[in-house]
């Protein structure tokens, strides 16, 4: 996985000049490109970059997440927003027979995901539970929209990308299109540093350091903090689960 971040050796070797400029590393590298941006316009970054979150799986299981908080496979449907390539919510569909999902990416990702969809016939019979829209998160009406009470929708590893006025956006959408959904659900997946153990807290630190290096402004956040960005987008923190792997399960309910 680390091999495909190569782009990222580039942008830590910048780190100092950041801190110290205030600039952000990853955009001192490329030449004053965003990590979004610059991705965007060189495809093998793109692919890359979707290979290394499939491969990610492997740090934090998915089956460890799915067994902390069995809900996200009994729910009705499962609406992953910036899902990438859908390896989550396709581990969840095959795990539940009754379960729909939705996959919500840019529509570049969204492309490359339908057609890595159709190449692996271990989907093929998962297809018709799969919906595929592409958009931004940050744009209004965009996003995929709550069908019925119960439906979970999904932020996994997303909120950490980005500085708190944006994250805070992107929660404020997924408010809009839960909606009046009262016992729908959000749960973000991400690593709490506050509640991390110490065998895992250097790996925390470690990942903050990378946001900064990659975002500027983004960062891993505190139980605190996950709870003051949820309350100002509408939601409620209603629980924060362990599980095996790095990931805690915060789930949010609307208020």
């Amino acid at each position: 996985m680390v091999s495909l971040f190569w782009d990222h050796y580039g942008a830590a070797g910048r780190l100092l000049d950041g801190v110290r400029g205030g600039g952000t590393p990853y955009e001192l590298w490329s030449g004053g490109k965003g990590h979004w941006d610059h991705m965007a316009e060189v495809p093998e970054l793109q692919a890359r970059f979707n290979r290394a979150m499939t491969q990610f799986n492997n740090l934090s299981p998915v089956e460890a997440v799915f067994a902390a908080y069995p809900a996200l496979t009994s729910a009705p449907r499962l609406v992953d927003v910036g899902g990438g390539l859908g390896g989550f919510v396709r581990a969840a569909l095959a795990r539940s027979p009754g379960l729909r999902g939705a996959l919500f990416d840019r529509p570049q990702v969204i492309k490359r995901a339908q057609a890595a969809w159709v190449e692996d016939p271990q989907n093929a019979a998962l297809a018709g539970r799969l919906s595929f829209h592409g958009g931004s998160f940050f744009d209004a009406g965009a996003m995929p929209q709550a069908e019925g009470d119960g439906e979970i929708f999904v932020l996994r590893e997303i909120l950490h990308d980005w500085g708190d006025e944006d994250a805070l956006s992107i929660l404020r959408e997924v408010r809009a299109a839960i909606g009046a959904r009262a016992r729908c659900r959000l749960v973000v997946l991400e690593a709490c540093i506050s509640n991390a153990m110490a065998s895992t807290a250097s790996a925390r630190i470690n990942a903050d350091i990378h946001m900064l290096v990659q975002y500027g402004d983004a960062k891993e956040r505190t139980e605190a903090q996950f709870e003051g960005l949820l309350a100002a987008a509408g939601f409620e923190l209603r629980r924060v689960v362990p599980t095996k792997g790095l990931f805690f399960v915060l789930e949010a309910a609307p208020v």
